[in-house]
C-alpha cells in the first residue's frame, strides 16, 4: 500500500505509514512470547529497518534520483540478508538460503519498484 500512496502522491502517506511501521512491533509481540525480550526487539528493528529502507527506495526512484535509488537498494538487500542470517540463527528449521531469496523476492528492489512508480503493470 505505502508504494502505491508514494508513487501517486496519495495524501494517505502518513497514516498508511504509521500503520505499517506498527507491524514489526506486532510481529515481535509473538517473538518475544517464545524467544524472550531481546531476540523480539532484534527482530522488531531490523524488520522496521527493512520497511524504512524500502520506503526510502521509492521515494529516490520517484524523485528520479537513481544514485540514492541505488544505495538505498543497496541497502534494502544488506538489511535482508541480516534479516535471514539473524532468523535463520535462532530457528534452525529456517534456513538462511530459503529466507534470503524470500526476502529478495518479496520486493524485488527497483525492479519491481520502478514500473510501478512508472505506471507500468
Amino acid at each position: 500500500m505505502l508504494i502505491i500512496s508514494i508513487a501517486a502522491d496519495l495524501p494517505d502517506q502518513a497514516p498508511v505509514t504509521e500503520r505499517l511501521l506498527r507491524n514489526p512491533p506486532d510481529m515481535a509481540a509473538v517473538f518475544r512470547r517464545y524467544y524472550g525480550d531481546k531476540i523480539a526487539s532484534q527482530f522488531s528493528s531490523l524488520f522496521r529497518d527493512h520497511l524504512v529502507i524500502a520506503a526510502q527506495l521509492v521515494k529516490a526512484a520517484k524523485a528520479g534520483n537513481s544514485r540514492a535509488a541505488a544505495e538505498a537498494e543497496k541497502r534494502w538487500y544488506a538489511n535482508a540478508d541480516d534479516i535471514a542470517a539473524f532468523l535463520s540463527s535462532i530457528n534452525p528449521n529456517w534456513p538462511k538460503q530459503v529466507l534470503t531469496k524470500m526476502l529478495y523476492d518479496q520486493r524485488g528492489g527497483r525492479s519491481q519498484v520502478v514500473p510501478q512508480i512508472q505506471i507500468r503493470y
